[in-house]
């Protein structure tokens, strides 16, 4: 199995595996649709999300999509680009 390598990878690697599992909270009213289908579109940091996802999923998700620009934008633009996202979203 192919393996990916990247010039920080031991040191992001130790730091995943530092970095405490924690629970997702649903907001209701941001939920669009029925909540049975599995679907979930996560507000937050990267490696807490996927930290979070890890023990329920593991070898069951078929695709992750990280918006990397959210990342990088300040918090409060982060906030309102993902309201913008979840309005087209109930669309």
């Amino acid at each position: 199995m192919p393996t990916l390598n990247w010039l920080t990878r031991e040191a992001d690697l130790q730091k995943s595996r530092r970095a405490p599992y924690r629970l997702l909270e649903p907001v209701p009213e941001m939920g669009y649709g029925d909540p049975v289908t599995g679907n979930l579109l996560i507000q937050g940091d990267n490696l807490d999300a996927l930290k979070a996802l890890l023990p329920y999923y593991a070898g069951r998700v078929k695709c992750i999509y990280i918006d990397v620009l959210m990342a990088e934008k300040r918090e409060s633009a982060g906030r309102d680009l993902f309201r913008q996202l979840a309005d087209k979203v109930r669309r």
